[in-house]
């Protein structure tokens, strides 16, 4: 049994709390959700509480693969080649003429 003080209030994280939290936080729930369905159960606890304790006990979250989403890629065209090649020369004479 663990407890943490808080407003004058105790807080007490059993061993089956904290094994709900490994179990919540396996199935890849939320620290809000994991709250929820723990303060259901036993002692109200906030989603800071679980977040806490989530860090202390070194539990990490369970490795979801996304899809990797490509963003195409604009086709080079002369044009834009050529705007940019003048848009340099432009500046570059646009400093020499300052000095």
């Amino acid at each position: 049994m663990f407890m943490n003080r808080y407003n004058g209030i105790d807080k007490v994280w059993t061993v089956e709390m904290i094994d709900r939290l490994r179990e919540h936080r396996a199935a890849g729930l939320s620290a809000t959700v994991t709250a929820e369905r723990i303060s259901g159960e036993f002692v109200p606890v906030t989603r800071n509480a679980v977040c806490g304790k989530i860090h202390r006990l070194g539990l990490s979250a369970p490795m979801v693969k996304r899809a990797k989403v490509e963003k195409p890629k604009k086709p080079r065209t002369r044009e834009l080649c050529r705007r940019r090649v003048r848009r340099a020369w432009l500046h570059r004479n646009s400093c020499r003429r300052q000095r």
